[in-house]
């Protein structure tokens, strides 16, 4: 039996981390609803989904019984995966755990304390900034928590038993460590998804099950919890949300750090030599991507309105959602509305573009002009908008997506994959038959 153990296999840690996960993505609504830092964007829990679910859905054939592969095997899906500040605080957690566990046939009584500290530390240093009451305090209770432990006598389900207990102590605390946790009567939201993946491990330890087998196929939320947020929020200094993925045979995320350090904040940088993934709060995608870009290989270019989805977080009188892509041109200030923008791809020659984030209009004019090479459009993927609809159904009752003709783009056609995975939101496709300022103007007409 796996609870009297002294030790997990690449197997059984799979199986654990997957109970783990499932409980965090049945509570993934609950971590939005008390989302409110570093923004109250409401988007921790969704975050966090799109982070691990990939892991669930890894093939059970390239699972290995011995720990360190399999380690490799979820620390680089989640890296490839990871979304938002604490999903890629936990990618980078699970890269630290990795480092210390590569020739490990198995995590026992006697590396455990070892591994868990890796993945703090990792995790740690991977952030400009660690704020205390957050989830890397969480991390750090935990692992100084292994470290003072007497652990050569105890089996595997002790061992965690005792590691949920400390986290759940220190995530009672988590308001008393910052201020606006405790203005807002919450605690840490990716510090309680951390918590509730350890949850999940302990049972699947104990029971040899999963804490929500159905989650796998059916994602069930709990009901949304009322959550007293400060009534006079203000917006980010930072208005996007800016992800990538930089890959080369050699990167420096000491250079990486030094060269985006001044651009934003909630700044990470996670991964290895090979593969780096930066998160960054910034009011210039652009010059980000076009850094990272000296560093290797762009991957997974993304720029959320961080303020647009603190308005919506904040704005009950809605229920219907409008979504659009960006070759709708619509005023400067529509995302204050119901109106949330999926943005088109292009390139110029091999460089892909994400339309209006990682160019400003005015970029794009001038490398028209100057590049002789013609740009080439190509519609948002089915994950943009699967992203978008993911995040907008913890806020909306439904959603109106209304796109450029489907004769001339396979934006309505990406829109339509999407939907047929989402089952738990209303969404109504619309082709506008219209494109630029006129698709603007139907836009603006639909969300008043």
């Amino acid at each position: 039996m796996i609870k009297k153990s002294q030790h997990l296999n690449g197997y059984d840690f799979f199986n654990a981390l997957v109970s783990g996960i499932t409980n965090i993505i049945s509570r993934h609504e609950h971590l939005n609803k008390i989302n409110v830092f570093p923004v109250p964007d409401g988007d921790t829990g969704t975050n966090l989904l799109f982070t691990l679910r990939p892991i669930i859905q890894l093939d059970s054939s390239n699972v290995d019984s011995h720990f360190g592969k399999t380690m490799s095997l979820i620390a680089n899906t989640a890296i490839d995966s990871a979304r938002g500040n604490s999903g890629t605080i936990v990618a980078q957690y699970f890269i630290g755990m990795l480092e210390n566990a590569k020739q490990l046939d198995s995590l026992n009584n006697e590396n455990i304390s070892m591994v868990f500290k890796a993945g703090y530390e990792a995790a740690s240093s991977a952030m400009s900034d660690p704020k205390e009451g957050t989830i890397i305090t969480v991390m750090r209770d935990v692992s100084n928590g292994l470290a003072s432990m007497a652990l050569n006598e105890l089996d595997m389900l002790s061992i965690f038993q005792e590691i949920y207990r400390i986290s759940k102590e220190s995530l009672e605390k988590t308001p008393e460590l910052m201020q606006l946790l405790k203005d807002s009567g919450v605690v840490d939201a990716g510090a309680e998804g951390y918590v509730n993946m350890l949850e999940g491990i302990v049972y699947y330890i104990e029971y040899e099950k999963m804490i929500e087998e159905s989650i796998i196929d059916n994602i069930e939320v709990e009901d949304p919890v009322k959550v007293n947020n400060i009534e006079d929020y203000q917006n980010s200094e930072y208005q996007f949300c800016t992800e990538c993925i930089v890959e080369s045979d050699h990167i420096s995320r000491k250079n990486v750090r030094e060269s985006l350090s001044d651009l934003g904040d909630s700044f990470i940088v996670a991964g290895n030599k090979t593969k780096v993934k930066i998160h960054i709060h910034t009011n210039n995608p652009s010059k980000v991507f076009s850094i990272c870009e000296s560093f290797g290989k762009l991957k997974n270019q993304k720029a959320d309105d961080m303020h647009a989805q603190i308005t919506t977080s904040h704005q009950s009188k809605y229920k219907i959602a409008i979504v659009t892509d960006s070759g709708c041109d619509l005023a400067v200030d529509s995302h204050n509305t119901n109106i949330h923008v999926v943005p088109v791809r292009y390139s110029f020659g091999d460089k892909e573009y994400i339309d209006k984030i990682s160019q400003t209009p005015e970029e794009f004019y001038h490398e028209l002009q100057s590049n002789p090479i013609h740009p080439k459009t190509s519609q948002p993927p089915a994950g943009d908008f699967i992203n978008k609809f993911e995040y907008l159904s913890t806020h909306f009752e439904s959603v109106i997506s209304l796109h450029i003709p489907e004769k001339l783009s396979g934006t309505m056609a990406s829109c339509k994959n999407a939907i047929k995975r989402m089952d738990k939101l209303k969404i109504t496709p619309l082709d506008s038959l219209s494109a630029s300022a006129g698709l603007g103007l139907i836009v603006n007409s639909a969300s008043e």
